[in-house]
């Protein structure tokens, strides 16, 4: 396992060249001044570029899994990493629970909740283009949801893929369900007690927070953090999901981890469904 740094810094012609000059390949077009590049954490590349750059920004970080570690890997935890579809009618979609105190000021409407629970289908105002992918996610106010394709939510059914359903998505302007597109959901929750959440390395630490009303539990969490899972709860169904417990902003609404078997990984990464999904070893205990 590696921990993939994605830098995206201003750097001027010198700089450039010293970045080079360390076996550095920075992606520059000349068209601006920032240039982006990766590497491996702890790298001879990454030791060199701090002790030249101690104050470059911080990266954005993801894990980068062996191919051999992929396949010794029971479970999964899986992620979207596309989240371009966006909600037309969150106030028909979605109520709220848990008053809390204002995080901004003056407060934002849904930041006086701690919980938002979907009530009704999702509403978009146009038909959603694939093209070679198959799912995406709305992320509104921080809580994520998956969709998918009709093709993918055929070829799922198709290989016998157990512990999901599929929801219509409606269209703002009809109210009728539109073509080409459902919301993925997962049948089968994890209790509370039978996972907890793990901070990535070196991470800052996770912050813990409940409900000022209802008392659940809710994990401010990292790109590295990851849950960890009793492994007795994990049976027949491919697909898994956790409550509401995992954001990555205070104010903003939690979203679930979504687990995901063997069977189900090699299938979504042979369709390439993982064009738009992150996939990675889940731990457990």
């Amino acid at each position: 396992m590696e921990i993939n740094l994605h830098y995206a810094s201003r750097f001027d012609e010198k700089q450039i060249m010293e970045l080079r000059s360390i076996g550095i390949d920075v992606d520059a077009d000349g068209l601006s001044d920032l240039v982006c590049f990766d590497i491996f954490q702890n790298s001879e590349q990454h030791l060199r570029l701090k002790e030249k750059f101690p104050n470059i920004s911080n990266p954005v970080k993801w894990y980068v899994f062996s191919e051999e570690e992929m396949q010794a890997a029971e479970w999964f935890t899986m992620r979207s990493t596309n989240e371009k579809l966006e909600d037309s009618c969150p106030e028909k979609t979605f109520s709220h629970s848990c008053y809390a105190s204002n995080y901004y000021d003056p407060p934002l409407k849904f930041d006086l909740y701690s919980h938002q629970t979907q009530v009704a289908p999702f509403y978009f105002s146009k038909p959603v283009k694939w093209g070679r992918n198959f799912f995406y996610s709305c992320n509104d106010r921080g809580q994520k949801t998956l969709f998918c394709s009709e093709t993918a939510s055929k070829l799922m059914l198709q290989h016998g893929l157990k512990g999901m359903e599929f929801q219509p998505v409606l269209s703002k302007k009809t109210n009728e369900p539109m073509p080409d597109i459902y919301q993925f959901n997962v049948t089968t929750m994890i209790p509370d007690s039978s996972f907890h959440v793990v901070d990535g390395p070196a991470g800052p630490g996770l912050l813990h927070r409940r409900g000022p009303v209802c008392g659940k539990s809710r994990y401010v969490v990292n790109s590295l953090s990851r849950p960890s899972v009793d492994k007795s709860v994990l049976g027949e169904q491919d697909f898994y999901v956790t409550d509401m417990i995992q954001t990555y902003n205070g104010p903003c609404f939690p979203s679930p981890f979504y687990i995901v078997s063997k069977r189900a990984c090699d299938f979504f990464r042979k369709y390439r469904f993982d064009r738009t999904l992150e996939l990675f070893p889940l731990l457990t205990y």
